[in-house]
């Protein structure tokens, strides 16, 4: 029996990775629950920034111990994998118990954080982009005006994409987003740390995190191996 395990940025996914680079479906593991489940197949699902093999971009392959992964920007080793992967293997879930209540705790933190500052960016980018347009709209009317009653403003219609493409390039991030992005940030780096021994992390990834299995200052397990 297959089990179909996804990867990506939303939080939809089994295994969630969060990176801009990386998509919001990115990757698929295949594996038989009721067999070998050391052996991994990885299905491309048409990412924008790919999945690699050991520095080879791939589609689909299977990936064996020593095998280097990434998705997008970010590596994985094989090991890593493979213990996501074994909670599937019979509860066909994330079982509560891998993870202490610490770990937990510091791993929302993470994820509601680039939630955020996700959701933030695509606004100020969608804001851009409708500025982009707006302003191409308004140099093609002035080219077709002057067309209509000149006979001229052809090559300002033309154009009219091309003025856009260059004022979404000078128009500047708007800076209430920016300054929100820095207060969150702020408050996010106050707050993503052990809860135990209060080392803060700073901007080091969860999913490093994750690999170490434990805080790197008072050695606080928070991962179980073992499940």
């Amino acid at each position: 029996m297959e089990k179909v395990i996804t990867v990506g940025r939303d939080n939809s996914n089994e295994i969630v990775i969060m990176s801009d680079f990386v998509s919001l479906k990115h990757a698929e593991l295949i594996i038989n629950i009721n067999g070998n489940i050391d052996e991994i197949t990885i299905n491309d699902l048409n990412s924008k920034n790919g999945t690699y093999k050991n520095g080879m971009r791939i589609q689909t392959t299977t990936i064996n111990s020593g095998d280097r992964i990434r998705f997008a920007d970010q590596e994985v080793e094989y090991q890593w994998l493979l213990n996501e992967v074994r909670l599937f293997k019979d509860i066909g879930e994330v079982s509560k118990q891998r993870y202490s209540d610490n770990f937990l705790k510091i791993k929302k933190t993470y994820e509601e954080f680039v939630e955020d500052i996700n959701k933030l960016k695509e606004a100020d980018n969608k804001r851009r982009i409708l500025i982009q347009f707006t302003l191409s709209m308004i140099v093609a009317l002035i080219g077709l005006i002057l067309w209509i009653q000149f006979n001229v403003g052809m090559i300002v219609m033309l154009l009219s994409p091309m003025v856009g493409l260059l004022m979404g390039i000078v128009i500047k991030p708007n800076p209430k987003i920016q300054q929100d992005i820095k207060d969150r940030t702020k408050i996010f780096l106050e707050n993503y740390k052990c809860q135990k021994c209060g080392r803060k992390f700073g901007t080091t990834s969860i999913q490093l995190l994750e690999a170490q299995g434990k805080c790197p200052a008072c050695g606080e397990i928070w991962v179980n191996e073992n499940i």
